[in-house]
């Protein structure tokens, strides 16, 4: 059976296609669009994943009913009259459009309505995390923004299916304390990977203050832990950045919020307010750890019997000591997938509407379930390119390029990569089909020896944190071969890595992105499929 996942409705719309309980395509939208966790309908990743072909059944994501009733009842608890714009604006949205959702897919996919399927979120996710880490039974604990009703959920695994063992209702929601936080510190609210970054240069001194609104329980009669609704108003999120979801308490405690055009200064001398900005995220990942931790360790005693706990959900991009967290809450190992996101539904709702009773589970077949190219078209425009003009789309402070050329190489050998790396050039890697998540485990990546690792960074535009990849020789072993060929010669086994991608943008998908990239800024030298190019400067 051919089952056509959706993920619909938020930041990150993806499709998945599912064949006899086999993970075989997935992408998000933003890889095509090229807008960063583009929310709309994907039109083009549903285009890839089906590759011309028709679905048996359709599985999304969500329930949009239970999330209207969600959007309405908190519309409507918002105060009157600063909350009147966010209700017409949510009814018009849900009523307009969300509402038929089954029709409009219907229509899209010429698919009867009968064969779409509407999956609860939570266990959507929870499905996606323990199919990525092949576990047929386990505890997962989903850490969402909203969703349909949930926030924080934990779901076991059992010979008897997947059931809810607790969970914590909007509005009391870590995801959306996080996009709170996140917009009082001028990123973007789905922005949550930049809050522990900027959280490293900082100190928790606003942890007791942050304790007020995120209040954690012991008790094990009430809910893991609770937000003080007094400081946030999350109905006028869908406003934003014309409205704000934090009310004047929150803002009396933590101090004024920072303006997106002020340039952050770390690492290097900073003034007091920048400190101040640091500061909060700092407290910020101090408090929600302690949130989840009595998460996980409810989890432990709740779960199904298992030694690992699956963690997903946007949450998961904000907590980098969940490995941690996990084993003080009994858990020997945990797992986070690739795609904690939204979008992760995908994946797990066609995963959960396609399973038989002779294949109730299934795992997926790594990470690069993503669209394979030819680029041998953009390397033949690339040998055409004259650098001269390439100056106009640069990127402001890449190193002036006029003067430049291009030299070519065929079938470069690991070697010759590695000594391209050793010469303290950063390399752009662009191989083969592209990562189902959002960030690069190998096939589209920005490579760099440990000692260049500055130049990788300043390349992004701001410092970024990733997770240690472990690169096989069986999952990826062109990439392997350029980690031996470089201990070889430095001793050292291992590259700095980051994802290939400008700051603020998706994750490069086609050999054009690479192109693109490799004009625009200061990456020296680029892989792109069996061919290397790199830039010979006067």
């Amino acid at each position: 059976m051919r089952v056509l996942g959706l993920a619909l409705g938020d930041a990150g719309a993806a499709a998945a296609l599912v064949e006899d309980g086999i993970v075989v395509a997935a992408a998000t939208e933003e890889r095509f669009s090229r807008q960063r966790l583009d929310p709309n309908y994907p039109a083009q990743a549903v285009e890839f994943v089906l590759g011309g072909r028709s679905p048996d059944v359709v599985a999304a994501s969500g329930e949009p009913t239970e999330r209207f009733t969600r959007v309405l009842t908190a519309s409507l608890a918002s105060p009157f009259p600063a909350g009147a714009g966010a209700f017409v604006r949510n009814m018009k949205a849900w009523i307009g459009h969300h509402l038929w959702t089954r029709d409009s897919v219907s229509r899209r996919l010429d698919v009867d309505p009968d064969r779409i399927t509407f999956v609860p979120r939570d266990r959507a996710l929870a499905k996606h995390a323990l199919a990525a880490a092949g576990w047929e039974q386990g505890t997962v604990v989903v850490a969402d923004t909203a969703g349909d009703w949930a926030c924080t959920s934990t779901l076991a695994m059992t010979p008897a299916g997947l059931r809810v063992v607790e969970s914590v209702a909007y509005p009391h929601s870590l995801g959306l304390f996080a996009a709170t936080i996140a917009g009082l510190l001028g990123f973007a609210l789905d922005d949550l990977e930049r809050l522990p970054a900027l959280a490293g240069f900082g100190r928790p001194v606003y942890a007791t203050r942050m304790r007020r609104m995120l209040v954690v329980a012991t008790d094990p009669g009430k809910p893991a832990y609770t937000l003080d609704p007094a400081m946030f108003d999350f109905a006028r999120l869908a406003e934003w950045p014309r409205s704000s979801p934090w009310t004047g308490g929150l803002t009396d405690q933590l101090g004024a919020p920072r303006d997106a055009r002020r340039p952050l200064p770390f690492p290097g001398p900073v003034e007091a307010e920048d400190q101040r900005y640091a500061d909060i995220a700092a407290s910020f990942v101090v408090v929600v750890e302690e949130a989840l931790t009595e998460v996980f360790k409810r989890a432990a005693t709740a779960g199904a019997p298992s030694a690992g706990l699956c963690f997903t959900g946007p949450v998961a991009a904000c907590a980098p000591g969940a490995a941690r967290m996990a084993v003080a809450a009994g858990f020997g190992e945990v797992f986070i997938p690739d795609e904690p996101g939204p979008a992760g539904g995908a994946v797990g709702a066609a995963l959960i509407v396609g399973a038989t009773p002779d294949r109730a589970d299934s795992r997926m077949a790594g990470p690069f379930l993503g669209q394979a190219y030819d680029e041998r078209a953009d390397v033949l425009a690339l040998m055409q390119m004259d650098t001269t003009w390439w100056q106009r789309w640069r990127k402001p402070g890449s190193r002036p390029i006029r003067g430049a050329r291009l030299e070519f190489c065929d079938a470069p050998s690991p070697a010759m990569v590695a000594e391209e790396l050793v010469a303290g050039r950063v390399v752009g890697w662009c191989r083969g089909a592209f990562e189902w998540g959002p960030h690069a485990r190998g096939h589209r990546s920005l490579l760099a020896g440990p000692e260049s690792a500055p130049a990788l960074l300043a390349v992004r535009g701001q410092p970024a944190w990733c997770p240690v990849e472990l690169v096989t020789q069986s999952a990826d072993p062109a990439l392997n071969d350029v980690i031996a060929a470089h201990a070889v010669i430095t001793g050292i086994v291992g590259l700095a890595h980051a994802d290939l991608c400008e700051d603020d943008a998706p994750l490069v998908a086609s050999p054009a992105d690479a192109v693109l990239l490799f004009m625009r800024t200061d990456v020296d030298t680029l892989i792109l499929g069996n061919t290397l190019c790199r830039k010979l400067y006067p």
